[in-house]
């Protein structure tokens, strides 16, 4: 795991720094140029296949961020709606989230199948982020890797500048206080518009005309970057929802 200093030393900080010094980027949304034309859809990317078990605790440290986020549900229907967001369905946790028929998964917020022998924890099938997440990282330059976003397939091995981004080790939790206090380490999960995002709808309550933000951690069980060309210098936290410069 990288391990930076407290960012707020970045937020006066010059445009241009050595590419070793730990620097602010934004996440582009699909509408700007990165998949066009793609919307009404998750904006999520993802960055590694490798999957993540989500222990007892990480599934508390994710039920914590998703309550901090939408406050306002009531605590019965903020669970099933933290179900919902992380069910085997659902594109954080493909085939290996809530609600799996077989294996069964422990559900330790909502108390389920934590005295079955054959349950086992649920997972995240993959290392993702979404568009307008702001990271903290580092550049590489001149990298070789795979770029799943190019057309045709035979073309995704490139060269090209990345980010080395800051994460949560599965291994090493926050509390959720300190997780707070790094908004570079959750991002709001997003849906593409064509010239906007909006939100996931877990944290929303139309009916009430309230409309809070579905916050999901960033965890990663080993380093990993993202292409430079689809990230965006910033000197602070960016408006998740709205298109950069």
């Amino acid at each position: 795991m990288i391990t930076f200093p407290d960012a707020t030393v970045y937020e006066l900080r010059e445009e241009t720094l050595p590419d070793d010094t730990p620097q602010l980027f934004r996440v582009k949304h699909y509408g700007e140029g990165v998949r066009p034309g793609v919307v009404k859809r998750p904006e999520i990317y993802w960055l590694s296949n490798q999957a993540v078990e989500l222990t007892e605790g990480l599934q508390w440290l994710t039920y914590e961020l998703f309550r901090h986020g939408a406050p306002s549900l009531p605590e019965d229907l903020a669970k099933t709606r933290h179900e919902s967001l992380y069910h085997y369905q659902k594109a954080f946790a493909n085939y290996i989230g809530y609600c799996a028929p077989s294996p069964l998964r422990k559900n330790y917020i909502l108390r389920k199948y934590l005295n079955d022998n054959s349950a086992e924890n649920p997972g995240l099938d993959k290392v993702r982020f979404c568009g307008g997440f702001t990271g903290l990282g580092v550049i590489e330059r001149d990298k070789e890797y795979y770029d799943y976003l190019i057309e045709p397939p035979e073309a995704r091995y490139v060269r090209g500048d990345v980010v080395w981004f800051e994460y949560i080790d599965p291994n090493n939790l926050p509390t959720i206080n300190e997780l707070i206090g790094k908004p570079w380490l959750y991002f709001h999960a997003t849906i593409a518009y064509e010239n906007r995002a909006g939100q996931f709808p877990n944290g929303q309550q139309p009916e009430l005309d309230i409309w809070e933000p579905t916050l999901v951690p960033f965890i990663s069980p080993v380093p990993v970057f993202w292409p430079l060309k689809y990230l965006e210098p910033v000197t602070e936290i960016a408006d998740p929802y709205t298109f950069g410069g």
